[in-house]
């Protein structure tokens, strides 16, 4: 088992956790939804969420796909 240094509660399935200054988003099992982390992260809401990379603000979907 990981440990975090901060988790927030499950949204939608997702939970975003932090580790090493990087958030990143887990599913129920633990297993990331994908590769990417974030500076920052919000809880998804209607299947989005958003976060923030290098000073960007966006949004990804429930895969980590990066919504314009």
């Amino acid at each position: 088992d990981e440990t975090y240094d901060d988790a927030r509660s499950f949204q939608e399935g997702l939970a975003r956790v932090k580790k090493d200054d990087e958030w990143f988003f887990i599913d129920k099992n633990g297993d990331r939804i994908s590769d990417e982390t974030y500076d920052s992260a919000e809880s998804f809401h209607e299947g989005l969420a958003r976060v923030v990379k290098d000073d960007e603000w966006f949004f990804i979907d429930r895969k980590g796909n990066k919504i314009f």
